[in-house]
């Protein structure tokens, strides 16, 4: 009964067609490991279900749902997804911040959870914003710290630096399927010149950086 029960609550929170990949090994794994209710899954860690002997596969499709059951990243609920409920997730105003360069917003910045407590101080950006004339730019800062560079690949657009720890986002990997919700974090263009507010304006654990202004990153959903 317990295994039925837990696959139930897996089609819950997965949809079937996600939940079908989990075995009954799996599942034995995750009640081994103290995880037999909805409750038990949208509280799990990635930590805690690797603890318990599950797949890494199967352990990020309960992390992501559990993102998509907040409003961040994709689901196909129905308001799941949508801008106010992004707007309010503390995640992601600790996580998401300007990039700054002689005292102007130049890009977004997103920190990477790299430790078990979802902090890190990896920092990802465009490489596109901080390049001119082929080179990195200097003085540049996140999350109001400098950044010190690491890498960068044109190819991918993006560009690798250290910066202060702190909360950060996992990167996960799966796909994305057709009529899935996404959501996007980021400080346009449009924003930075509206919006003209000093780092003292910002509500504590907010997206650092000059002229960050109180209403933190814009949110969309695709």
């Amino acid at each position: 009964m317990a295994l039925v029960n837990l696959r139930a609550a897996l089609e819950s929170l997965l949809g079937p067609a996600r939940a079908g990949t989990f075995t009954d090994a799996d599942l034995r794994l995750l009640l081994e490991g103290g995880y037999a209710t909805m409750d038990d899954l949208k509280d799990a860690s990635h930590t805690g279900l690797q603890q318990a002997g599950l797949r890494p596969a199967r352990a990020d499709q309960i992390i992501h749902a559990q993102a998509s059951a907040a409003g961040l990243g994709v689901g196909s609920a129905a308001g799941v997804g949508d801008a106010a409920t992004l707007r309010g997730l503390p995640a992601v105003f600790g996580s998401v911040s300007r990039v700054m360069h002689a005292g102007a917003s130049i890009g977004t910045a997103v920190r990477v959870a790299t430790f078990g407590d979802g902090t890190g101080n990896i920092v990802l950006t465009a490489r596109h914003c901080i390049e001119e004339g082929g080179a990195c730019l200097h003085d540049l800062s996140a999350f109001r710290s400098a950044l010190r560079f690491v890498a960068a690949r044109a190819d991918l657009d993006v560009a690798v630096f250290r910066g202060r720890r702190g909360p950060g986002l996992w990167l996960r990997q799966w796909t994305l399927l057709p009529g899935e919700w996404l959501g996007v974090a980021s400080f346009p263009l449009a924003v930075n010149q509206e919006l003209a507010a000093d780092d003292a304006s910002l509500p504590p654990g907010g997206a650092g950086g000059a002229a960050a202004g109180s209403a933190g990153p814009v949110m969309t959903t695709a």
